[in-house]
């Protein structure tokens, strides 16, 4: 259930390629052990061809097939982005959590960065450099999120929700912060997060991080108080949770990445999603292709409707890979609502179902969110590429 092997890439040079896994982050000391001993596993498997006998007397050599140019390979990155050689990953104190969890991180994507960077600290990027990298598709490295994230979260939250609570002096909660929200949180609002909380990211979430996730959506309840709590906030702040965040960057994470892509969409009638709705639908006209227009006039469904879960829980929640998702919020904190609107007419144009799909037994909008999470499996960069060339034509 942990890990989905897809394909056995067999060892290039001293680099060991591990198997394409579907597996975004390792939460805990355990998964990450189990993952370096399925690694290991691997690696014994396909050190050696195997052979099976075709005659008496006589052996073939069985080469593993390749993986197809669609799927890239992965590599297991270490803390300073470098690949590990296989014995880099040999002992159970390498598999110790550090301040962010491991992922399994394609190393290019590390050495795009690491050429970005030039030898400087990523808080000395402008937002401009971030913004090529990120708009070429390239995915920004966990230990990259953990540093640029918290300047797009100060940035989001210049303008804050409306009523919001104003929070510390030094706009950072410390936990007796938390702690004194906790009690300022009213019992319903309570009650529909505990609710919640068993349903949220399963696979991802152990008892330590679901903890972690009701301490972050109290203190956002008790901040944001005509907000409180909405269906959808609790699959956003867990990407915050599982990605590593504390309890105090994870509620500054989600009042930067709500007041700068949904203002007002989940108060209560959802009054920002609705008027930004009939805004979408006059866009798309505009953004999309002929035959993608056609298609979306097929579907017959009323854009609130087809719009809701993307736009009212930003990619989480959806079946999204978590990979996939981190990369589309790190385009929604450097540009706003335009990228929460430009990503979805992008998927409409990517993912669409023709009429004769030859899947007819799904519903026509579950068929377009089932090409959405295959898609995104196989190459989220696509997305994020349309993306920004539709934020061109806004």
């Amino acid at each position: 259930k942990l890990l989905h092997a897809k394909h056995i890439i067999p060892p290039a040079a001293r680099t060991y390629r591990l198997v394409e896994l579907e597996v975004a982050a390792m939460v805990s000391a355990p998964r990450r052990l189990m993952a370096s001993t399925v690694g290991r596993m691997f690696k014994k498997l396909i050190s050696e061809p195997s052979r099976i006998k075709t005659s008496p007397g006589s052996e073939e050599k069985v080469t593993p097939p390749p993986a197809p140019s669609s799927v890239a390979s992965t590599c297991c990155i270490s803390e300073d982005g470098k690949a590990l050689h296989e014995t880099d990953c040999e002992s159970e104190e390498d598999m110790q959590v550090s301040a962010a969890p491991s992922f399994w991180e394609h190393a290019e994507a590390h050495m795009r960065w690491k050429r970005g960077l030039a030898g400087r600290h990523s808080s000395e990027m402008t937002a401009e450099q971030v913004r090529a990298l990120v708009a070429g598709g390239t995915a920004m490295p966990l230990k990259y999120r953990m540093e640029l994230w918290p300047r797009f979260f100060a940035a989001g939250a210049e303008e804050l929700l409306p009523n919001a609570v104003q929070g510390p002096a030094d706009d950072h909660l410390s936990a007796a912060d938390i702690d004194e929200l906790l009690q300022q949180v009213p019992d319903d609002i309570t009650r529909l997060i505990d609710l919640d909380l068993p349903r949220t990211l399963p696979q991802l979430l152990g008892s330590a991080e679901r903890r972690t996730l009701r301490r972050v959506l109290c203190s956002f309840a008790a901040l944001q108080p005509e907000i409180g709590y909405c269906q959808g906030l609790n699959n956003v702040a867990a990407v915050f949770v599982v990605l590593g965040f504390d309890d105090a960057a994870a509620v500054a994470g989600m009042q930067g990445l709500l007041s700068r892509c949904c203002p007002c969409y989940h108060m209560p009638g959802l009054p920002g999603f609705r008027s930004d709705s009939v805004v979408l639908e006059q866009m798309l006209g505009k953004l999309l292709p002929a035959e993608s227009l056609r298609r979306l006039k097929a579907l017959d469904v009323p854009m609130e409707a087809l719009a809701a879960q993307h736009f009212l829980a930003l990619g989480a929640g959806s079946g999204w890979p978590l990979a996939a998702t981190a990369q589309l919020w790190d385009l929604l904190l450097l540009e706003g609502k335009p990228a929460l609107m430009a990503s979805f007419a992008a998927l409409l144009q990517l993912y669409l179902p023709a009429e004769t799909s030859g899947e007819e037994e799904m519903e026509p909008v579950e068929l377009f969110q089932l090409n959405a999470r295959r898609g995104l499996r196989e190459d989220p960069a696509k997305l994020i590429t349309l993306t920004c060339s539709l934020l061109q034509r806004m």
